[in-house]
Order: C-alpha cells, then sequence, then structure tokens
C-alpha cells in the first residue's frame, strides 16, 4: 500500500471543512488504496468482529500490500477466523513499524477513522461505494399541540422501548448482520441470530430493538466483545420486515401487510411487537398511559396506510413524557471549581446550533470523559430538555447517555 494514501487520510483527519474533505477526495479520486481504505472501514454490511487488539508487539518492517489487505478482510468479514487467531493475523498484517500507516491501518479494521468523513461524502466520489440506508425515524407527537386529537387515519399504538435500535440484514442464505442506526456492529448476538434462522426468514430486513435487563445492560452487550452474563437476558424485539426488493426500491406494502409476515415470530428471545388500532386520542390515551405504567418509555404511535418510512416521518410519531435528542459533539470544556480538571461541558451540535450541556453527568463520568476528551468528538450523546426554543435550540439540556450505536 502506497504511503501517500495515509498522507490523504492525514490531510482529511486535520481538515474539518466537509466541502474540503470532498475536494480532497475529489483530488485522489484515481487512489484505488484510499478508496479501498474509505469501503473497509465504512461499509456498515462488512464486518469483522473486532473492537479493538493490543498493538504493542514486535512490528513488521514493511508497510502491507494491498493484496494482504484484501486478503485479511475476507478472512474476517466471512469468519474464516475469529477470536485469538483474528487478532494474532490482523497483529501480523498491520502492525509495521511506520507509525502513520500503522495508525490508519488499526483504525481501518476496527471501522473507527475518526476523520470525519462520511458515508455520503464517500459516495459523492465514488457514487455506491458504500452501502447506506434510510432508518425509519419517528417525528415527535406532542398531544397538546395536535389540540389532543390523533391526526385522521387509523393508528397503530405500540409500546416504546428504552433499548438499541437495530437493523437486522438477513441474506439469501439466512446469514445475519446487526447494524445499529449509526451503522456500528453489534457483538454478542448469538443467540438471535440461531433463533432467527430457526424462523426461516431469508433476504429480508427487520427493524427492532435490543433489550438485555437494562440500558447499562444492553450497552454492555452489544458493544462489549467479552461475553458477560447479561447475553442470555438480550431480547429482540421486531417492529418491522422488508423485503430485500422492497429496501432497494424504498417503495413497501403498508404496514398492516408488512406487519402479518411475522405472526409465527415465537422464540424465547425473539419477539414481534404487536399493538392496538385506535382512531381517536382518547382511545390512545388509554394505552399510552398503561405502556407507562408497565415501565415503557411511552408509545410510538403508525399510521396503518403508510410505507416503511425511509427517513424521519409523520406517518410514525414517538409519545413521550419527556422529549430526547441526539445531538454530536463539537468539543469539551473543562470545568472550574469542583470540576476544574475535569468535564464541565460538552458543546454539541442541533440542527446547526451550538448547545452547552453541562448537568447530568457522575463525577466519575467527569473524569472519564475529560481523560477521553479528543476520542469524544464527532460522538453521539442523548439528552431530555425542556422544551426547543424559538431560535432552534434546545432549553437546559441534561446528558442521559453516551449512544455507542450512533
Amino acid at each position: 500500500m502506497k504511503k501517500s494514501t495515509f498522507e490523504v487520510l492525514e490531510q482529511l483527519e486535520k481538515d474539518n471543512s466537509r466541502l474540503a474533505k470532498e475536494a480532497i477526495l475529489a483530488a485522489n479520486k484515481g487512489d484505488e488504496d484510499l478508496k479501498f481504505i474509505l469501503h473497509t472501514a465504512i461499509d456498515p454490511l462488512i464486518n469483522y468482529g473486532m473492537l479493538k487488539f493490543d498493538d504493542k508487539k514486535n512490528y513488521r518492517k514493511d508497510i502491507p500490500s494491498i493484496d494482504e489487505l484484501k486478503d485479511l478482510r475476507n478472512k474476517l468479514s466471512k469468519r474464516e477466523v475469529t477470536g485469538h487467531a483474528a487478532r494474532d493475523l490482523m497483529r501480523q498484517t498491520l502492525l509495521c513499524e511506520d507509525a502513520t500507516a500503522r495508525k490508519w491501518l488499526v483504525r481501518t479494521f476496527v471501522k473507527n477513522l475518526r476523520n470525519g468523513v462520511s458515508e455520503s461524502t464517500v459516495n459523492k466520489i465514488w457514487p455506491g461505494l458504500i452501502f447506506q440506508f434510510d432508518i425509519g425515524l419517528c417525528s415527535s407527537y406532542e398531544a397538546s399541540d395536535y389540540d389532543f386529537q390523533l391526526p385522521e387515519g387509523i393508528w397503530l399504538i405500540e409500546p416504546k422501548f428504552d433499548g438499541l435500535r437495530c437493523l437486522t440484514f438477513i441474506d439469501k442464505e439466512g446469514n445475519c448482520k446487526f447494524v445499529s442506526r449509526g451503522a456500528k456492529e453489534f457483538f454478542n448476538t448469538q443467540i438471535i441470530e440461531q433463533q432467527l434462522s430457526e424462523l426461516g426468514l431469508r433476504d429480508v430486513i427487520l427493524d427492532g430493538e435490543f433489550l438485555a435487563n437494562d440500558w447499562n445492560g444492553t450497552n454492555s452487550v452489544l458493544h462489549n466483545q467479552k461475553s458477560n452474563e447479561d447475553i442470555k437476558q438480550l431480547k429482540y424485539y421486531i417492529f418491522d420486515i422488508i423485503t430485500a426488493n422492497e429496501w432497494k426500491s424504498q417503495s413497501t406494502e403498508l404496514l398492516e401487510k408488512r406487519k402479518a409476515r411475522l405472526t409465527n415470530v415465537k422464540k424465547p428471545n425473539v419477539f414481534l411487537v404487536k399493538g392496538f388500532k385506535v382512531t381517536v386520542y382518547k382511545q390512545a390515551e388509554i394505552h399510552f398511559k398503561q405502556y407507562l405504567a408497565d415501565g415503557y418509555e411511552g408509545a410510538v404511535i403508525k399510521n396503518c396506510a403508510s410505507e416503511y418510512p425511509f427517513g424521519r416521518s409523520k406517518s410514525w410519531l414517538k409519545w413521550k413524557t419527556i422529549q430526547t435528542y441526539d445531538i454530536k459533539i463539537l468539543r469539551a470544556e473543562e470545568g472550574t471549581g469542583r470540576n476544574a480538571g475535569r468535564l464541565g461541558a460538552f458543546v454539541c451540535d442541533y440542527e446547526g446550533n451550538e448547545v452547552k450541556v453541562g448537568s447530568g453527568y457522575s463525577d466519575e463520568l467527569r473524569d472519564e470523559y475529560w481523560k477521553n476528551r479528543d476520542k469524544m468528538i464527532g460522538m453521539t450523546i442523548e439528552v431530555q430538555t425542556q422544551e426547543v426554543t424559538k431560535d432552534g435550540s434546545l432549553r437546559f439540556p441534561v446528558f442521559l447517555h453516551l449512544r455507542l450505536d450512533k
């Protein structure tokens, strides 16, 4: 692999402008090594089952060839080598004496380039290189904004889970790839994959939510390569199914017909999310209050006459007592007083507006996040807030979670 490719990656990391990144990529459109690196690192359907590995070993003197890297990707993605054997193969292949090359090769194969290049940016230069998807997203439902009415039509009201959203791509052979809404791979999904394979599903995409006891347990299972007791508690709640052809055309059958495809789901750890048809607010409110009493976050109401929404839509509405938002970290600010020497606040982006999030952190998190502040730039946090202000900012945002799935 050429050294010049790694120099381009360094340029991309240093320049924060999206337009500048596009210009850099366009100027290097003919670099096949760069194209390979971006495809390998960013495409969500190429997964290697590896979050990190110890790089404190003897380094090889030369930079690996592109053929070696292609062979490594093939063996990892097909799971021809796994576990310790996979780590050893990565060390032997990637860990070279050239520090810059080593840095980018490791980031590539743990699928975390951290240089701000997105799928859409890459696809502008190499159309179709990176698989992209628009997951169905809800708009907010505030009953008072709708004069305590439901929009016209027949709606399905379902419980809203406090878990991790997951798209499951099942191919013609029944192999599963579990991907977060932010295109991150999930780990420790073997129990779910086995039970899905027993259902005989082929060439479809499932949309659902993972849960394992609670939020922390779910994160621990799905974002950690090591197994733990919570794996046995992992459950997958499916609320939609789309055929591969529908996914490609982005045109689907209506909600009721899609739901009917999954009536035979009866597995210990896999469930079909069911709901109730409603047409007026009073009916919906009864179920909403019951969902809250049962410990759910709230409800989602879906128009029965709607196709799957590829992106945010008003045919799916989330109904919660407290609104939450996912926002990206721009930078970290040191605290003052008792928080001197640790995190004071994250400055984040909400739809083009800078929002400072300074509350909701434990002392331990303030220490940890400040220590790792540079690595956290570009990551997503979930906050709750009183309201969105007239100028489009968030009023009194409070930190809830770090969204590792985004």
